[in-house]
């Protein structure tokens, strides 16, 4: 399976020239993670983390665990898996066999971790549900993206993850498109529904929306 990940392409939100268009350099930038994605990464860690409750009696002692692959593809969520680590399970250390982005066979080892058992059987299941779910959006996108051949694959923002299953989408090869609704301009069904005026039509109340709009100002949406 080939793997390429696109650089650069973070023009600012509404001074878009052309499609298709990225926006990978608002989630990571100079070798970390941006603000914006880390504020995302923090929200859904923190509330994996409450979410287990404590995780019950555990046995006393240290421990080692190894993660392994179930089938190959692209590895992604290591910033993650690093975020979630430093903030909750701090007394767990980590070493990575892989980087984020690397094809990964079946069976192999992508992270051992080292620490007392409580903490490694409460951060288990969080650390395989965000591995798994962001690894299988960038082998699948991957995968859609080499069979697309010149054409890009994009992702919509039906994204059950918000920015980290767009990270997943960068990570396989594709574009992230919109990250929020104020990033450019979308006129969809629920726009218009919302618009409409007392008795207009549709096909009115379309044309007067698409009136209002600056073509220049948004000409690499329309």
């Amino acid at each position: 399976m080939s793997f390429r990940t696109i650089e650069g392409g973070g023009e600012a939100r509404h001074g878009v020239a052309t499609l298709p268009h990225d926006r990978s350099a608002l989630l990571w930038s100079a070798d970390c993670p941006t603000p914006l994605f880390l504020d995302s990464i923090d929200r859904w860690v923190d509330a994996m983390v409450a979410d287990e409750h404590g995780g019950g009696d555990a046995p006393e002692g240290l421990v080692e665990a190894r993660i392994s692959t179930k089938d190959s593809g692209i590895l992604c969520g290591r910033p993650v898996a690093e975020r979630l680590l430093s903030r909750h399970f701090s007394e767990c250390s980590s070493e990575w066999g892989v980087s984020e982005g690397d094809a990964v066979e079946k069976g192999q080892t992508v992270l051992v971790l080292h620490g007392p058992a409580d903490g490694m059987l409460r951060l288990e299941r969080i650390l395989l549900n965000l591995l798994g779910r962001l690894s299988g959006i960038s082998s699948n996108t991957a995968h859609w993206a080499e069979s697309a051949g010149s054409m890009r694959v994009a992702a919509t923002r039906k994204t059950e993850w918000g920015l980290l299953d767009k990270w997943g989408i960068h990570i396989g090869g594709g574009l992230t498109h919109r990250l929020d609704r104020g990033d450019a301009l979308m006129l969809k069904e629920n726009d218009l529904a919302a618009m409409m005026g007392e008795g207009e039509g549709e096909i009115r109340a379309m044309s007067r929306m698409v009136s209002s709009v600056d073509m220049e100002q948004h000409a690499g949406f329309t």
